[in-house]
């Protein structure tokens, strides 16, 4: 009997050390710009790019669509032939994302590259789109890093060279 009181007051805190750790990381992702890939041509497997623009939503949305249709250039990510189908033959655009790595996801960010080769360039693209949506943006001249603010929030861009473009990465 007493190894039975023992588990039963451990099975509590097991569940809820359990419960806390499966929400851990949608908490922690709770904080990244959320993504807009609806208009990815996902499933064309001769396409490899997909159009960039920013927007508000109540928080940072990274808006991904037809290559050429981004106010932002492009993105490029590696085509694939498997990807997942709904009923209705549709492609799973939460699985597309990851599988093809066009948005890599990180705690409280999202990363991709850019088909641009002027890392300058994309960032004071950036940093432009974003103060036209009312974003509050900290850009010195050169710098390939930059915070930027709106409805209470703050986020950070930071810009790089890539082999295949320049690298994005915006989150909290």
């Amino acid at each position: 009997m007493t190894q039975t009181r023992a588990l039963r007051s451990i099975r509590p805190g097991i569940l809820g050390l359990t419960a806390v750790l499966a929400i851990a990381p949608l908490a922690a992702a709770a904080d990244a710009p959320t993504i807009d890939a609806s208009g990815v041509l996902f499933a064309d497997a001769t396409v490899a790019e997909a159009g960039i623009d920013l927007d508000w939503a109540d928080g940072l949305v990274v808006t991904l669509g037809a290559p050429g249709d981004g106010a932002l250039g492009d993105a490029s990510y590696s085509p694939a032939s498997d990807l997942p189908t709904n009923a209705l033959g549709g492609v799973v655009t939460a699985q597309a994302l990851g599988r093809t790595g066009l948005v890599v996801a990180y705690p409280s960010g999202v990363a991709f590259v850019t088909t641009a080769t002027s890392v300058d360039g994309v960032t004071a693209a950036f940093a432009e789109r974003l103060a036209s949506l009312g974003f509050a943006v900290e850009h010195e001249p050169a710098a390939r890093s930059f915070d930027f603010s709106r409805g209470g929030e703050t986020y950070r861009a930071v810009f790089g060279a890539h082999a295949e473009g320049v690298s994005v990465y915006l989150g909290h």
